[in-house]
């Protein structure tokens, strides 16, 4: 999820919920305070391969623990390589 540099605008995001598909993986999940990632300087972890067992989900983020995007920030998540398949859904709010 990304927000962008000149949106006016910030995102709550809701939720966040990681399906493992198959086989056991793990996750990744980072905040970027820079919209192009461009050093690892911009780049603060929040979750840090973080099991989803198999056939199960993982509510990595909820309305408990929200999270909000600023303008030109971005949130990206990434299963581990060769170690199973993700699906990832995300519920944000735009704010005005």
């Amino acid at each position: 999820v990304s927000n962008a540099a000149s949106s006016g605008k910030v995102l709550k995001i809701n939720s966040l919920v990681a399906a493992s598909i198959g086989s056991t993986t793990g996750i990744t999940l980072q905040y970027f305070n820079d919209v192009n990632h461009a050093s690892a300087g911009s780049t603060v972890s929040i979750g840090m391969t973080l099991s989803v067992p198999t056939f199960s989900t993982l509510a990595v983020i909820t309305k408990d623990n929200s999270v909000y995007l600023e303008e030109n920030t971005a949130l990206g998540i990434f299963a581990q390589p060769n170690a199973g398949t993700i699906d990832v859904v995300c519920s944000f709010e735009e704010i005005s």
